[in-house]
């Protein structure tokens, strides 16, 4: 989701992402991680961890409330708003990441900050 915030919501082959607004929001809850947390687990392998099952899991019931609050193709009944998080939760939470995405952010342009926050500029967080 967060790498396509940084491509603008655009796919490979340049057009929009479907339901644009509602991973917007979804990015934005993500920054929230006492409401919420996203764990990044890789794809299109078999399901042989924990975390690979739990994941599974998560995307099966994704799809049957998505099922349920849908009207019609594309119209959401209510979507979530989340604060911003505070530098200590950020930290905490950046804290998680594994040596493999701190090198991406890295990659990306990010760097500590005197608050140990990563940072993409002065404005984001990476």
């Amino acid at each position: 989701m967060v790498a396509w915030a940084r491509r603008r919501y655009r796919t490979s082959s340049g057009g929009h992402v479907q339901h644009e607004q509602h991973i917007q929001d979804l990015v934005e809850a993500a920054r929230a991680p006492a409401e919420a947390a996203v764990i990044k687990v890789a794809t299109h392998k078999k399901i042989q961890t924990p975390r690979q099952q739990g994941n599974d899991y998560a995307d099966r019931a994704a799809k049957a409330l998505t099922e349920q609050i849908l009207e019609g193709p594309g119209e959401v009944v209510s979507a979530i708003a989340a604060p911003e998080p505070d530098p200590d939760s950020m930290g905490r939470l950046q804290a998680t990441a594994g040596e493999e995405e701190k090198e991406e952010w890295k990659r990306e342009g990010a760097k500590h900050d005197p608050d140990e926050i990563w940072r993409k500029d002065l404005e984001k967080s990476a």
